[in-house]
């Protein structure tokens, strides 16, 4: 409020004014073409602006992440390279149903290979040569697919901040806890948490990139215990075995970990989920007609009559009344004037009785 004050000596005034000001610009940046930055379409605080401009790509390739900072480089191993490869491969949604027909197929091979571990194996060593023959024969599939089934680059760029899913993620401090609902496989649908080490930048062939999440993963199952509060607690001292380190940066949520007030040095935190921004699609770029439209798009109404009120009845009541007080106050006036010159003649004739 003390904003609009630019006249401190009329400041009743100069709030009025700016106010006035304001809602001229809101409603004239309404007719604005999209691709003009105004309050309604301005991106909020942690937000990042959609990629829609190579509609046609994998989700993973374009999907939103600012990344912030400097960075630095290295080579990941045969074994970080074989992870990220495989985890990015089995968690695009466009992957998805084909890795329902190749677990189809492998459980047809015979009854004995059942388990969802046992599964997940033959997935690491089978499913991108069985996807790249899959595909083949779809011209639209194996094009869309092409850079995906030839694999990351060992060469990393690594970050310590960015921005998405309406989360800034920061390495190193409060805002570094990561929380994944469940797993794309083989998962019961238990809640993962962890503290981000790394923003990688993993690139593919023709300029593709994904954003992975490298983190230290809690035990879910001992070290994290739910109360019927909904208050959640986690052993910082817990570390969740295997080598699955790696996440899609779309899949984080950002938590804090709160440590306990009765005993500050305990490694029992309590988990706390923080509030992101989500992306407002309403932000992307989109050719569209900008003035308003000639015909309301408003649903007609019906009511029935038995909701409407009859007020002619107590319109006449109102206007007999009101001429009933017009005709006492023309009485109450002409008793005032006849009363007025009866006092005007006695004045009169007081004042010729005294002039004898």
């Amino acid at each position: 409020m003390k904003q609009k004050v630019g006249n401190k000596a009329r400041v009743e005034g100069s709030i009025a004014k700016r106010y006035t000001h304001e809602e001229l610009t809101h409603f004239c940046s309404m007719y604005f073409q999209s691709s003009i930055q105004t309050q309604h379409n301005m991106l909020g605080r942690n937000e990042v602006e959609a990629n829609t401009h190579d509609a046609g790509k994998l989700e993973a390739f374009i999907y939103p992440v600012k990344l912030k900072g400097t960075f630095t480089t290295y080579i990941l191993n045969e074994e970080s390279l074989s992870n990220v490869a495989y985890y990015i491969l089995t968690n695009m949604p466009e992957v998805s149903p084909y890795i329902t027909i190749f677990e189809e197929e492998v459980r047809s091979r015979g009854p004995n290979i059942l388990t969802n571990t046992e599964i997940d194996n033959v997935l690491k060593t089978e499913l991108a040569i069985w996807l790249q023959h899959k595909v083949e024969g779809n011209v639209y599939a194996h094009k869309r697919f092409k850079y995906l089934l030839g694999g990351p680059s060992d060469f990393v760029l690594c970050y310590k901040r960015c921005n998405v899913n309406g989360y800034a993620f920061n390495l190193g401090r409060s805002s570094s806890g990561v929380l994944v609902k469940g797993s794309c496989y083989g998962d019961d649908a238990n809640d993962y948490y962890g503290t981000l080490q790394e923003i990688l930048k993993v690139t593919y062939q023709d300029g593709n990139q994904v954003v992975l999440f490298r983190c230290h993963w809690y035990d879910h199952i001992r070290g994290v215990k739910k109360y019927k509060t909904g208050v959640i607690t986690i052993d910082m001292n817990s570390k969740l075995q295997g080598g699955d380190v790696f996440i899609l940066a779309s899949q984080a949520t950002q938590i804090y970990y709160a440590p306990s007030v009765k005993d500050p040095n305990s490694s029992i935190y309590t988990v706390i989920i923080t509030r992101g921004r989500p992306i407002d699609e309403s932000t992307s770029v989109i050719d569209e007609e900008v003035l308003q439209e000639d015909v309301s798009n408003a649903t007609l109404l019906s009511f029935p009559m038995s909701l409407f009120v009859d007020f002619s009845q107590y319109q006449e009541q109102a206007e007999e009344t009101y001429n009933g007080e017009e005709e006492e106050e023309e009485e109450e006036q002409e008793q005032e004037e006849e009363d007025g010159d009866e006092e005007e003649e006695d004045g009169y004739e007081n004042l010729e009785e005294h002039d004898v």
